[in-house]
């Protein structure tokens, strides 16, 4: 009877195993070689095709994008990072690309929001959907995604989607599928941040020098784009609490300190307190307060303003003095009268500063408080976000229309773990000397 069951369970983690590779994506129904099936709830579409072939995973999806304003982030996938790894291996797809969507709550590097494979063949493609097609529907297996197959493509959008939203995706690739076959399908070079081929004087690039547009990724920008580091008040980041005490003498800075008083990770200050890493050790840091929260910042006044250090060692020790420490966060909080034009407003600033803003999530919380978060990411590992929180749903009246823009060093992180991990040290040095003393005071 126990091998039974251990057979069961290891049946199970085999199946999960497998669900576990097939990725965040979507299919549909399959078609003939010189001819495409574009299907949907109520009707089929059969479309013959010139060679059999289509874009990349990667220019599909670009292409989607130009239709469909949700779509945010695009991952491009290689042989070496196919989290299936089967992309190139024989009777596999040959390109695949995933997608997230502003309307998904975006976890972790993966992107939300579907995928699409692409394949050499359409006895390929068959393959792959019938495989897919096994975990369809609800259940403990399933892939939970809207699937749509076309000949030499399988699309899948997550059912985090309303079916409404996804079959807006669906037909849009219908559509994208039909310039195909028709030889209507264009490459349109905009902007760089748009991942397009920008031109010097404007002129029409042939499409055969066009070389592969980059891809906006969660945690990267176009490297085609020369990125600025983002600094707050132009003050460099690392630069003591005591040094940044002098240099915005019109903040009227002091500090908040002690094990009672929250160590803010860079999450912490991107989304909230108590979002980010919690750190065995808390006296560790530095919350910069202002006496004068009330700055005019872009022509808003502040409601609030704080500055965040990292207390660093000096000969291995913690000193924790005001001038052994290192900025690594700062945040600006408002509270608008108007939410839409002073967030459109401010988004505008800063897109004038920075260029188009990296990417781009929502969120929402218990009480119906919806949450939009505006990235911008520079260089030497600085971010920059601006959160908005529209209360309009809330059901607690606990909250008001908020926006918050957060300035943020991301080696922050690393200076408050080593930070907490020499505390960690000395208290088990500490700890080793009573060890074997002879004492039993008190026992």
């Amino acid at each position: 009877m126990k091998n039974k069951i251990v057979l069961v369970i290891l049946t199970i983690i085999l199946v999960l195993c497998v669900l576990a590779g097939c990725g965040d994506n979507s299919d549909t129904t399959a078609p003939t070689k010189n001819e495409e099936i574009l299907t949907t709830e109520n009707e089929t579409h059969n479309i013959t095709k010139t060679e059999g072939k289509i874009p990349s995973a990667e220019k599909l999806l670009i292409k989607l994008k130009e239709k469909n304003s949700n779509l945010a982030d695009i991952q491009v996938y290689t042989a070496e990072n196919d989290p299936n790894g089967n992309l190139g291996r024989p009777n596999e797809y040959i390109s695949k690309a995933d997608f997230s969507d502003i309307r998904i709550e975006q976890i972790g590097e993966d992107l939300a929001g579907g995928t699409i494979e692409v394949f050499a063949t359409k006895e390929d493609c068959e393959k792959r959907a019938k495989y897919l097609d096994k975990f369809t529907g609800s259940g403990l297996f399933s892939l939970n995604q809207y699937m749509y197959e076309y000949e030499l493509a399988i699309f899948r959008v997550s059912y985090d989607l309303t079916p409404e939203q996804a079959e807006e995706y669906h037909q849009q690739m219908n559509e994208i599928m039909i310039e195909i076959e028709n030889g209507t399908f264009e490459e349109k070079p905009t902007n760089p941040v748009e991942t397009t081929i920008p031109t010097v004087d404007n002129t029409e690039v042939p499409t055969e020098k066009i070389t592969e547009p980059p891809v906006v990724t969660p945690t990267e920008v176009p490297t085609e784009l020369p990125k600025q580091e983002i600094l707050f008040r132009g003050i460099n980041w690392g630069t003591s609490f005591s040094d940044v005490e002098k240099l915005l003498p019109d903040l009227g800075l002091w500090g908040i300190y002690g094990e009672a008083f929250k160590t803010m990770s860079v999450d912490d200050i991107i989304l909230g307190d108590y979002e980010g890493i919690d750190f065995e050790y808390t006296d560790i840091n530095i919350i910069g307060e202002t006496t004068n929260n009330v700055v005019n910042v872009a022509g808003y006044e502040t409601s609030d303003i704080e500055l965040y250090f990292a207390y660093v060692p000096v000969n291995g020790i913690l000193t924790k003095e005001e001038q052994h420490s290192a900025l690594y966060g700062a945040r600006y909080t408002f509270e608008p009268i108007n939410l839409k034009n002073m967030s459109d407003d401010l988004i505008n600033k800063l897109t004038s500063l920075y260029g188009e803003y990296s990417r781009r999530s929502k969120d929402s919380d218990l009480w119906g408080n919806k949450y939009e978060y505006t990235y911008w990411y520079g260089a030497n590992d600085t971010q920059l976000v601006v959160k908005v929180r529209d209360s309009s749903g809330d059901s607690s009246e606990l909250y008001d229309d908020e926006i918050v823009i957060s300035y943020v060093w991301t080696k922050g992180d690393e200076l408050l773990q080593n930070a907490s991990d020499i505390l960690k040290k000395e208290a088990s040095e500490k700890e080793s000397k009573i060890q074997g003393n002879g004492s039993v005071d008190g026992l």
